[in-house]
């Protein structure tokens, strides 16, 4: 007679089973921990790293560093956001063509702009089409010469993510239309009226001064740089010294200034930090303790003097950045606009030095019948800081050219390329041309 099968055992796969569960649940609570305590730690670096900022910069959250806004009545951004509304209505009904283009370019700017085998307008149909636009915008210019005597305020109503994409569209779409203004009046003969628009380019710059964004810093960069390229464009346009008053410059300085540099850059820091992390939580706090580097090494680059010395230490942070391991991934990718910003400052200086350099030019020109051989006939006479080259560290290259000159910086490759001599178009200076 058989044997009965034994009651006891536990049948093999079911005690595998068991054990396996046990060591994955052993597992879990063993990563569990392990995320817990490193997320303590990222944390505790993290709120040693805000201390360490608060204390260098003296805020650190948002709302600190949001600009305050002037009593309505003074608040010229407010009426620029107008101004800026109206603009984009016009574009949309006479085809969102750039003003500044149409008068820089001439025919050329349409390339592109409907049917490949369309054919550039002719010279007088520009003519007409700019006059129609300039017509068609006279309101959101009164608007622009309203806000002109009042006070620089930032154009965000709110520091909400959606707003930010609208604000610097605003900036890029006054900047180019302000600029083309500037031009057109100079070439009409109207200098008063050209310096006017002038300074009313870089006061909707100022009205980003500050603003605690990468994506709007980079548009106050675009303003400034269209409004300096137009005060090239109106200098050309005569011979004559350019009848500027003291505020454009004190405007110039303010928008292009190493403060407003800064604190926009810590300002950035507080709008990322300031946003509710998602999970996992840990990831985006290490990213956050790197982004907190990365802008303080900015900030401390620019603490270096102008040229060779700055420069290096922007290199070398862009080098480290790079180097950045992937779990850094959303600190990296803020680096080149972090390095952008930087670089594009210092051209931006560049270029204002070279225009207050130019005025100087023009009058002894205007004095004594040409302008001179070397720098050293005006320097004299001017603010000795406003010759050097931030890129080079020494002072502006300038040479004398048919009626008029070349004056240019080194760049951020810091070799002198000519300031494009020979046609050489791959040159990296930073070039101011007088034609007569």
């Amino acid at each position: 007679m058989p044997n009965p099968p034994s009651q006891g055992a536990p049948a093999p796969r079911k005690h595998w089973l068991v054990r396996a569960l046990r060591a994955l649940a052993v597992l879990i609570l063993a990563i569990a921990a392990a995320y817990f305590v490193a997320d303590q730690i990222a944390s505790q670096e993290l709120q040693k790293r805000k201390e360490a900022f608060r204390a260098r910069f003296g805020k650190l959250e948002l709302d600190e560093f949001k600009p305050d806004r002037p009593p309505a009545a003074k608040d010229a951004g407010r009426i620029y956001r107008r101004a800026a509304g109206s603009m984009a209505g016009v574009d949309e009904e006479l085809g969102d063509w750039s003003l500044y283009d149409a008068l820089t370019q001439g025919p050329s700017a349409f390339a592109g702009r409907g049917a490949r085998d369309t054919p550039e307008p002719p010279a007088d149909e520009v003519e007409r089409r700019v006059r129609e636009k300039f017509a068609a915008l006279d309101e959101a210019f009164r608007l622009v010469e309203e806000a002109r005597p009042l006070e620089p305020a930032t154009l965000l109503e709110n520091y909400e993510l959606e707003g930010l994409l609208p604000a610097s569209s605003d900036v890029l779409l006054l900047a180019h239309n302000v600029a083309a203004r500037a031009i057109d009046a100079a070439r009409s003969g109207d200098l008063e009226a050209a310096c006017a628009w002038l300074d009313s380019g870089v006061h909707v710059a100022c009205t980003l001064e500050g603003d605690p964004t990468l994506m709007l810093q980079m548009a106050r960069h675009f303003a400034l740089e269209r409004a300096l390229r137009s005060a090239e464009e109106v200098f050309n346009a005569t011979d004559v010294p350019l009848p500027l008053g003291e505020r454009y410059w004190t405007l110039l300085e303010r928008a292009a200034g190493p403060g407003a540099f800064a604190d926009s850059l810590a300002g950035e820091a507080g709008f990322m930090i300031a946003q509710e992390m998602p999970r996992p939580r840990i990831f985006w706090t290490i990213n956050n303790i790197k982004t907190l580097e990365l802008i303080e090494g900015a900030v401390s680059a620019f603490e270096q003097e102008p040229g060779a010395a700055r420069q290096a230490a922007l290199h070398a942070l862009a080098e480290e950045t790079r180097n950045w391991p992937v779990l850094y991934t959303c600190a990296r990718s803020q680096a080149p606009t972090v390095l952008l910003i930087a670089r594009g400052y210092d051209m931006i200086v560049a270029r204002r030095h070279c225009f207050y350099v130019a005025v100087a030019l023009r009058n002894h020109k205007h004095t004594h019948g040409a302008y001179p051989g070397a720098l050293e006939a005006v320097a004299v006479a001017m603010d000795a800081a406003m010759l050097a080259d931030p890129f080079g560290g020494g002072p502006l290259r300038y040479r004398a050219e048919g009626e008029g000159f070349v004056l240019y910086s080194l760049g951020p490759n810091q070799q002198d390329d000519g300031g494009g001599a020979g046609g050489n178009r791959d040159h990296d200076d930073i070039v101011w041309t007088a034609i007569r």
